[in-house]
């Protein structure tokens, strides 16, 4: 009896998807503007839903007033990946906004770096974000939750 029970955990646990899979492989060290001495912070946030998964970066150089945010989203929808008009809409405590862009080819990886936007609230890094992706006549939407670096 615990052979079998041994066999189909091996089974279960084989099956699931590695979350670094689900986000593309995503790092800050991707992107050089993360990476510079002179940041105040970079916060990280992830989170992921059926079609889609994203990855948020918030960051602000010393000295200045704003801070700006870097989306990041991976498809992992059916295919095709998505083209034509994608934006996002998320609520970061008291901090609203969004992207948008046109894609005219659905790129190789399914990763899709948005325009970044900058916000001026005060920002708290603890707070989660809940993020609205729409894409052709599809919209989905998720929580993103901050990773501890």
């Amino acid at each position: 009896m615990s052979a079998l029970i041994i066999v189909c955990s091996v089974v279960v646990l084989s099956g699931c998807t590695k979350p670094s899979a689900i986000y593309g492989g995503i790092d800050k060290t991707d992107f050089p503007e993360l990476t510079e001495a002179n940041l105040e912070y970079v916060h990280e946030y992830r989170g992921h839903g059926d079609n889609w998964s994203a990855v948020l970066f918030v960051y602000k150089q010393k000295g200045a007033v704003k801070f700006k945010m870097k989306e990041v989203l991976v498809y992992n929808g059916e295919a095709p990946r998505p083209t034509g008009q994608l934006s996002t809409e998320y609520t970061f405590g008291d901090a609203v906004g969004g992207s948008g862009t046109i894609i005219s080819e659905a790129p190789e990886k399914g990763i899709y770096v948005m325009l970044p936007s900058m916000g001026t609230a005060a920002f708290a890094p603890n707070t989660s974000a809940k993020l609205l992706v729409k894409w052709s006549t599809h919209s989905e939407y998720f929580e993103l939750k901050p990773v501890s670096d």
